[in-house]
């Protein structure tokens, strides 16, 4: 997404403008639910541009190819959460592989959830994983996590969300899984 943004001037005035539509980052992740129309986790081409009509979004054909471009990382043809949260939070990259950094000496992924669970209700607030992270992470860096671990948007982390964070290839191995199975 960086040299995307290096090479192309239009890329990166569009993704600005892009970033601009939001007030926070609850507004973020509510526009990503709302422009995956089918609702598989991820964001085609196509639903990137009729998200951004219904939302009212006055993007050109080619600024919108060049967020598209921008965002799609792995260039799989598809935006999926991470990647719209990496576009939308330049530094939630870091943020996660600093986190990854302080708390992957856990012993397994359960053992660190547990770590920041410390109510015990099988979730993790925002206020637990802040508590948990401790004064060494910023409040963006927090939020960060915190927005690319609730993939769901409920409010809390789930511990399959927690393992994703913590297992790089966790999310991308259990999206090829379910998208091969399109109904119970």
């Amino acid at each position: 997404d960086e040299f995307v943004l290096i090479m192309s001037p239009l890329a990166k005035n569009a993704v600005n403008r892009f970033r601009n539509c939001f007030k926070d980052i609850h507004g973020l992740i509510s526009a990503f639910a709302q422009i995956d129309a089918n609702g598989d986790g991820s964001i085609s081409q196509q639903e990137l541009a009729s998200g951004m009509r219904n939302m009212r979004m006055s993007f050109s054909n080619e600024e919108t190819n060049a967020i598209f471009a921008a965002a799609d990382v792995n260039q799989d043809g598809e935006i999926a959460y991470s990647e719209f949260v990496s576009l939308m939070i330049p530094t939630a990259g870091n943020a996660l592989a600093k986190f990854r950094k302080s708390f992957g000496t856990a012993v397994n992924a359960k053992s660190a959830f547990s770590k920041f669970d410390t109510d015990g209700d099988a979730e993790i607030t925002f206020n637990e994983l802040r508590n948990g992270m401790g004064s060494n992470f910023s409040d963006n860096e927090v939020r960060s996590v915190f927005a690319l671990g609730d993939t769901d948007q409920d409010g809390s982390i789930s511990f399959l969300e927690f393992a994703k964070l913590m297992i790089p290839s966790a999310n991308d191995v259990l999206s090829k899984f379910w998208k091969t199975f399109r109904d119970i």
